[in-house]
């Protein structure tokens, strides 16, 4: 998943203040796992993080771009909180990855079909390991979310189906068949369905 910066944002004195804005840029998303707020009781389960960390990079405490809507799990003392790598580590490819610069989990990572996120690049291993993304409750998630495409696919393939049927033998689909159509579309478009996987639409369950 790769998320977009609002350009509009004002300047602030507090990042606090960011908050509003950061949590329509990732879309009530966690930066780095992606769990959504409402798969995660709601806001108050999420955090403001600084990519680069305070006691690093105080320069960059008030930076907009250096700001990520993150959930506590994440960005806890003992994950994320004031990690960061060395500069022998960046060189050889040992960092965070940047969700808002790149697609991490189609370059750097893969979900395997238990849930957990194998390995594609040296920027998996690092962020994984100090994020925990491969912790429980998110294997538990993307195994939910899993199986939620997979219903969502089969209901959606079944209805075109029919309507491609009726199409054939001249008559017009339905009110019942067109309605259930547009509640699954309605579903499929909706967060956080939505941003299940980046390639979801086109992927064959």
């Amino acid at each position: 998943m790769q998320f977009a910066r609002n350009i509009g944002v004002p300047k602030l004195a507090n990042y606090q203040d960011y908050r509003s804005y950061l949590r329509e840029d990732f879309k009530r998303h966690c930066a780095y796992c992606t769990i959504h707020e409402e798969e995660l009781a709601g806001e108050d389960f999420y955090e403001i993080d600084h990519h680069r960390p305070k006691s690093k990079f105080p320069d960059l405490i008030n930076e907009y771009a250096n700001l990520y809507y993150c959930c506590k799990g994440c960005n806890k003392k003992g994950a994320k909180g004031e990690n960061w790598p060395s500069d022998d580590l960046q060189n050889v490819g040992f960092r965070f990855f940047d969700p808002v610069a790149e697609n991490a989990y189609q370059v750097h990572m893969r979900e395997t079909a238990s849930g957990r996120l194998a390995k594609k690049t040296n920027v998996r291993d690092y962020s994984v390991r100090i994020l925990r993304l491969n912790r429980d409750g998110l294997v538990k998630l993307r195994q939910r979310r899993r199986a939620m495409r997979t219903l969502l696919g089969k209901e959606l393939r079944r209805l075109l189906r029919v309507l491609e049927r009726t199409k054939r033998m001249g008559y017009q689909p339905s009110p019942e068949v067109q309605t259930r159509l547009d509640l699954v579309r309605q579903a499929l478009n909706a967060e956080p369905v939505l941003c299940l996987l980046p390639d979801w639409w086109n992927r064959e369950s």
